[in-house]
């Protein structure tokens, strides 16, 4: 498997670059294999939509996908550096725990933070979690602006929570998740109270990438006698001010500030 692997990773790095693609013969002698093996692994790669035959007879190239991905991991990293001054300012706007989420695949991993509360009640994570999608506003944030399809096939990946595992408040079937994903989107953001643990509460909006794919998610977490519903409802503009502002960000911008 290690092998099939280290040879598909050898055959993707032949193709960078190649606007044109390349014939099987000249990828077998560039990786040093036989044409029949590199065919074989060049099969599964246009299978799982990494690379395309220009036809039956044709050179293979990368597919857009994966060079989306690259992009995508690249902006998305930048980003972590470029949010910094519009975080800090939110955790001082709402008094509260601001978090930076990234999308990594199928799942939310929590990556920055900022403590706007500096004295009495705080809530405070760690940072480097995967981020309980069922429960959670991020998660929801998230979820609401994919396909139910998808968003269930993410969240049976990671398994449905339940009240005793985080709060009263979480949802616990299919028909609740899809309706609290559909109030979500119709909101614009998430949020939830006593759902991802008892005693707090939080909102949450989704940042978009140049495909108009969610690439991050910034949240405000505290307690819940702190965060009301009517408080909540009050941060939620500049919470959606930030996340607008992250989403127009140039690309060039956040590639730059990533590598």
């Amino acid at each position: 498997m290690a092998g099939t692997l280290t040879r598909g990773l050898q055959i993707l790095r032949v193709l960078v670059g190649k606007t044109e693609g390349a014939a099987l013969s000249e990828i077998a002698e560039a990786v040093n294999l036989p044409k029949s093996a590199i065919h074989r692994i060049l099969g599964e790669l246009c299978q799982t939509g990494y690379v395309r035959q220009q036809d039956s007879l044709g050179n293979y190239m990368l597919t857009i996908r994966f060079v989306s991905m690259g992009i995508r991991h690249l902006a998305a990293n930048g980003l972590v550096q470029l949010s910094k001054p519009q975080l800090s300012e939110l955790a001082d706007i709402s008094g509260a725990l601001v978090r930076l989420s990234l999308v990594d695949d199928d799942r939310l991993i929590f990556v920055s933070q900022f403590q706007g509360a500096r004295t009495g009640l705080r809530y405070d994570p760690e940072n480097g979690e995967a981020v309980g999608l069922s429960s959670s506003a991020s998660g929801h944030a998230w979820l609401s602006q994919v396909s139910e399809e998808q968003a269930l096939e993410i969240l049976f990946k990671q398994g449905i929570g339940s009240k005793s595992e985080h709060g009263p408040n979480a949802p616990e079937t299919v028909d609740e998740l899809l309706s609290v994903l559909a109030e979500t989107r119709k909101r614009g953001y998430g949020s939830v109270e006593d759902s991802f643990e008892i005693g707090t509460s939080a909102i949450a909006a989704p940042v978009f990438g140049m495909d108009g794919q969610v690439v991050a998610v910034v949240s405000i977490a505290g307690p819940s006698a702190l965060l009301t519903t009517s408080k909540r409802e009050e941060l939620s503009k500049p919470l959606l001010d930030v996340t607008r502002q992250l989403s127009e960000l140039d690309l060039h911008a956040s590639m730059s500030a990533a590598v």
